[in-house]
């Protein structure tokens, strides 16, 4: 499955919504350049999206994801880049 929102799709994982193997990648419209924007983000994110998650548990997933090459931030290289969700925030891959 593809992801279009970081805070939804980690949202969804940690629920156990979607599995996390099940995750091709997660395209978001973030914009986070080093670890200490990470943690920044991180912890902005759990003020709110992710306030019922464990803080080691969100740290583990997004330190894999980001291992394993799978969140793909396009305004790193194109500050105008923007997509909705309007649609929800997964799509399933084509085989």
């Amino acid at each position: 499955m593809i992801g279009l929102s970081l805070s939804f799709c980690v949202a969804d994982i940690l629920s156990n919504r979607v599995s996390e193997a099940a995750v091709t990648k997660i395209v978001t419209n973030t914009k986070v350049a080093s670890d200490g924007d990470w943690d920044r983000l991180i912890a902005q994110y759990q003020l709110s999206y992710w306030r019922n998650f464990n803080a080691n548990d969100i740290r583990g997933l997004i330190a894999r994801l980001r291992q394993q090459g799978k969140i793909e931030q396009p305004r790193l290289n194109d500050p105008e880049y923007q997509h909705s969700i309007n649609n929800g925030c997964w799509i399933k891959d084509i085989d």
